[in-house]
C-alpha cells in the first residue's frame, strides 16, 4: 500500500468514525427528545423543554430538562405522569419539575423547583405526589403571600426506599411577614402527603435582596404530627419575638435574640402551654450555636 493509499484510506476512516459518532449523538438526542414531546402530551403538563449541550473533550454531554407542571395536579394526573415517565429509556442529567407562577397581580408568587443530577427520567409516585401536594398548598395562600417558594431538590431520588430514612419533601420559602411562615407550614402539612416535611422559612422583613433574611422557622414533620398542637406553640413563640424556631413533632427549640429581657410570666405561660399538649419546649441562650446551620 502507498503512502497515498494509506492516507486516502486514513481520512476515509476518520470521515466513518465521526460520522458514526454524530449518529450515536444524534440517537441518544433524539431518545431524549422523544420523550420530552411524549411528556408534553399527558395531562397536567402545561410544556416540557429539553435541551442538549454537547460538551466534547470538556467533560459528558448535558441532557437537561424541565417539566413544567399545571397546579392541582390530580392522583390519576400523578400517576400517569410517572407512568410516561419511565416508558421511555431516556438518561437526563438533570431533570427539573416546576409550576409556573399563577396569574395574579397580588404581591407575590409561587415556584415550586425541583433539580437534581438523575441519570434517569424516570420518576418516583411518590415524589411526583408530594411536590403536586405542596404546589397546590402553596398556590392556595396566594393572593396576598409577599414571599416565594422553592424545593431544592429531589431528596427521595428515581426510586425511593420506603426506609430511607432521608426522604423527604424539602420546602424553602422566604416571606416579609413573619406570621405567614407559619400559614405556609400549616398549608403544607394540612395537604398532606406520604412523604415527611423538611421546611425552612426565611423571614425577609423588607424583601431587599441586598440585606440578609433571619431564618425564624425549621420544622421536621413527619405526616402524622398534629399541627393543632403545634401551630399555636409556635405563634405563642414568634409572640416572645425569637429569633429561631425549630419544630419537630414532638418538641420546639426556640432561641432568644441577643440582649433580649425575658418576660418570665410569658414564658411560663409558653412552657405550661407546652406541657399541656405533652410537647417538649427547651429555649436555648443566644450564645449556643444553631444545630441546623452547623
Amino acid at each position: 500500500m502507498t503512502g497515498a493509499e494509506r492516507t486516502e484510506r486514513k481520512a476515509l476512516l476518520t470521515q466513518v468514525l465521526g460520522g458514526l459518532a454524530l449518529a450515536v449523538l444524534a440517537g441518544c438526542a433524539s431518545a431524549q427528545q422523544t420523550w420530552a414531546e411524549t411528556m408534553e402530551q399527558v395531562d397536567g403538563v402545561a410544556s416540557v423543554e429539553y435541551e442538549f449541550r454537547d460538551n466534547q473533550l470538556v467533560g459528558p454531554d448535558d441532557h437537561e430538562a424541565t417539566v413544567r407542571l399545571e397546579d392541582d395536579l390530580g392522583a390519576e394526573q400523578v400517576r400517569r405522569l410517572v407512568e410516561t415517565s419511565c416508558a421511555r429509556d431516556a438518561p437526563l442529567t438533570r431533570l427539573t419539575l416546576t409550576t409556573a407562577a399563577p396569574d395574579t397581580d397580588e404581591a407575590g408568587s409561587v415556584t415550586l423547583q425541583n433539580a437534581a443530577p438523575y441519570d434517569s427520567a424516570c420518576l418516583a409516585e411518590e415524589t411526583v405526589a408530594g411536590f403536586a401536594a405542596a404546589s397546590t398548598a402553596m398556590g392556595r395562600l396566594l393572593p396576598g403571600y409577599d414571599g416565594d417558594f422553592s424545593s431544592p431538590g429531589f431528596t427521595a431520588g428515581a426510586a425511593p426506599s420506603l426506609d430511607d430514612p432521608d426522604r423527604a419533601l424539602v420546602v424553602v420559602t422566604t416571606s416579609a411577614e413573619r406570621a405567614r411562615l407559619l400559614d405556609a407550614l400549616r398549608a403544607l402539612h394540612d395537604e398532606g402527603t406520604a412523604l415527611p416535611l423538611r421546611y425552612v422559612g426565611w423571614w425577609d422583613e423588607d424583601r431587599d435582596p441586598g440585606t440578609s433574611a433571619t431564618r425564624p422557622l425549621v420544622a421536621d414533620l413527619s405526616p402524622d404530627a398534629d399541627m393543632a398542637v403545634l401551630a399555636p406553640l409556635i405563634s405563642g413563640a414568634f409572640e416572645l419575638g425569637v429569633d429561631d424556631v425549630e419544630v419537630t413533632d414532638r418538641a420546639i427549640t426556640v432561641t432568644p435574640p441577643p440582649g433580649a429581657v425575658p418576660n418570665a410570666a410569658a414564658w411560663q405561660h409558653l412552657a405550661d402551654q407546652a406541657a399541656g399538649a405533652g410537647v417538649g419546649l427547651e429555649v436555648r441562650t443566644p450564645s449556643e450555636p444553631d444545630a441546623t446551620t452547623g
